[in-house]
Parts: C-alpha cells; structure tokens; sequence
C-alpha cells in the first residue's frame, strides 16, 4: 500500500503541495494537461521551477492565470471541474475541497453555502492549486495519507473582507478537529491549504511507519530564515517484524457502481470481510454527465487475488 505523509513545519499553501508532490515524482505534464481541460480563459498554464529556500532546494509551481475581478461562487467552481472531463476519483475529490472550503466561508460569514463567494479560493490560480494537487496525488493512488499538525501563524492578513486576525477565520473552520501548534510570525496556513489538506488527508499527527521511497520539497512564495516548504513524503506501508521494518504487500480492488439501491452495500462491505478482504469500505462520487455513483473497494493480501 502507498502511504503520503505531508510534513508542514512551515505552513501550508496549494502552490506549496502541489510542488512538493511534483518534486516527489508526480508527472508535471499530466498536472498541466488537467490544468487546460479546466478551460479558465486566457493564458492559463502552470510552471515548475527550481528554487533554493534558506539553503534548501525545492519545485516552485508557478499559475499563470489573468487577473479577474469577479467572483465565483461553489456552484459555478463546480461546473468549471465538471466541464472539464476529469478523472471520476479527481473530480469527486475536488469537488469535496471547494464544498469544505465554501462551508467554512459560509459559517464565518453567516451566508448560504451555494451564495457565498469563494474571493481568493475561487480565483484561477486556487482552482488551479486544488484540482492539480489532487490529480497530483491520484498518481501516487495512496491508500492512506497522513498529515503532521499544523501551525498557526499569528498577525493579521488582508482579504476581500478586509483585514482579518491570522489565522484567519475560515482557516480555524476548517482545522476543527485537526492537531495544531503556536508557531510562526506570520500567515502560515492558507484556506486553500487548509482545505486540501482536510479533504485530502486520513489522518493527522506523527508519520506512520513506511518505507521511504521519495521526498519531495514544495516551495511557498515568502523567504523567511527558515525554509518555507511543504515536505512529501512517499513509499510503502511497513509493519514490524524480527526487529525490522518490513514492507506489507497488499491489493485493492474497485468497482464503481451507478444505478444501484445504495440499501445493499452495507450488505456488499459485509460479505467481502467474510470472504477475507482486510477491509472494505464504500466512497461516494460523481461519475461522467454528473451521475451520482459508489466505489466498492476491497483490501486483499496478494495471495487471495
């Protein structure tokens, strides 16, 4: 099994995972394909560039996007994704970070969920920072992904609603439930990044036991005296054994399911542990012309294949 751990001593950003995982051996072309099926106007691209920050060498994702005035609102981001053709599993998941990123603008700011707008998150270049993050990390198709707590940053920042404390209110939205640490001088965690992260992640704190098999380092905009990155993490579920770390070689098998009473799955998930699956579980997605639908998918050993 796969497992990605985001190590976020100095913060988090979109820009900044997307790069990290781009560094630890994501495709940059495929993340620029997905970028033009989005279709956002203009002369939109994305850029992979290296930087050195505080002595540390890390990939910069650098949007290219027109400035624009306007607004969107959750409705209209997520007819922007489902125009563009993606991936059922990308879509879904994108899908998910812009509805818990217009939850928690619409709790701060007392407004409906589908009325509010998304100022800085709805832009091109945040759009850009959340579908090629996920596609990004579809590529490495980890079965768990783990994040390290997070710090706060203090002081102010300005936004569309003027200036607010740091960090921010819909930031705090949507870190509820999640590990963090009194640390740094400035915005350290952006709603973008906070909102990937919660989307993205199954679970937060120390990194599990894997086996390492790259790293990649994701560069944020600010220099500071320590470096400003997102840490990636990537390799091979371990489990101890004699003494030593030992790879645990595992299989899932899917199956997306549409047209289908949702009343039997439980069923479904039942009898796939009776028949030796480690684990089974059902997700939620969105399939092509905007079908709601089901992946079943099943944790087999090797050897029941």
């Amino acid at each position: 099994m796969t497992v990605v751990y985001f190590d976020c001593f100095a913060g988090a950003a979109g820009d900044m995972l997307l790069g990290a995982l781009v560094d630890a051996g994501a495709p940059s072309e495929q993340i620029r394909d997905v970028v033009a099926r989005l279709h956002l106007g203009g002369q939109v691209d994305v850029e992979f560039r290296e930087v050195v920050k505080a002595g540390l060498r890390a990939t910069k994702a650098d949007v290219t996007a027109p400035t624009e005035p306007a607004v969107r609102t959750l409705p209209e981001i997520r007819a922007i994704i489902e125009r563009a053709g993606l991936e059922d599993p990308v879509a879904a998941k994108a899908q998910h970070v812009f509805d818990l990123l217009a939850r928690a603008e619409a709790r701060v700011h007392g407004a409906a969920t589908g009325e509010v707008h998304l100022h800085e998150a709805g832009m091109a270049d945040s759009i850009i920072d959340v579908v090629g993050t996920v596609a990004a990390l579809h590529h490495f198709n980890p079965t768990e992904v783990v994040c390290s707590g997070l710090p706060l940053g203090r002081g102010v920042t300005r936004s569309a609603h003027g200036t607010l404390p740091v960090p921010g209110p819909a930031v705090l939205e949507l870190l509820r439930g999640v590990p963090v640490v009194a640390a740094g001088d400035h915005e350290t965690v952006t709603p973008t990044g906070a909102a990937l992260l919660v989307g993205l992640s199954t679970s937060f704190g120390f990194a599990p036991p894997m086996i390492v098999e790259s790293v990649g380092y994701g560069a944020g905009s600010r220099d500071t005296d320590y470096p400003n990155v997102v840490r990636a993490l990537v390799g091979s579920e371990a489990v101890a054994h004699s003494g030593v770390w030992k790879p645990q070689r595992t299989l899932v098998m899917e199956a997306n399911l549409d047209d289908l009473n949702p009343e039997v799955l439980p069923y479904a998930v039942e009898q796939l542990i009776v028949a030796g699956a480690q684990d089974a579980w059902v997700t939620p997605i969105l399939m092509k012309k905007g079908r709601p639908a089901f992946t079943l998918s099943a944790l087999i050993r090797p050897e029941d294949h």
